[in-house]
């Protein structure tokens, strides 16, 4: 099966998730999680005005 769909490299994991939360949900460190999700954003991003402009030079073909 084909999806049609560009990959993305980056992702948010949480290895280890029992240790990585306190008590209310939160994370301990955000930090790394939030350097992670910048970087899939800027990712998406990227692809998203590059798949506009392609669409837009030319239809996708069936």
């Amino acid at each position: 099966m084909n999806a049609e769909a560009v990959g993305i490299r980056e992702s948010v994991s949480f290895h280890m998730a029992h240790g990585q939360f306190d008590a209310s949900g939160r994370l301990l460190d955000p930090g790394p999680a939030d350097t992670a999700a910048a970087a899939l954003l800027r990712q998406l991003a990227w692809w998203a005005r590059a798949l506009r402009t392609a669409r837009t030079a030319q239809t996708y073909p069936a």
